[in-house]
């Protein structure tokens, strides 16, 4: 049986989790991933799952002028938390 698809405390996501998250498709997701539109995001090594830092995906919206939904806005705080980074970009919240 597959795991739960679970929000993951660090702030990186699979492509199901983030395509949920903005409302599109995981094959969408993954093509994005696949052809490089979403800088950050990874393969994991012999396997075919792939993840997105919550701050990649923020920042790959913020360039396509998209709303930012609140739960990533928290995802990249949890990240940056973890990581400690600094997310970049403005505010631009969807409720």
């Amino acid at each position: 049986m597959p795991a739960p698809h679970k929000t993951n405390s660090l702030g990186i996501l699979s492509a199901y989790q983030a395509a949920k998250l903005i409302g599109v498709s995981a094959p969408t997701v993954r093509k994005w991933i696949d052809a490089g539109k979403i800088p950050g995001s990874f393969t994991l090594p012999e396997s075919r799952d792939r993840r997105i830092p919550a701050p990649s995906l923020r920042l790959f919206l913020i360039q396509r002028g998209v709303a930012i939904p609140t739960k990533l806005t928290k995802m990249c705080e949890e990240y940056e938390q973890n990581h400690n980074t600094q997310v970049t970009g403005k505010n631009n919240h969807a409720e």
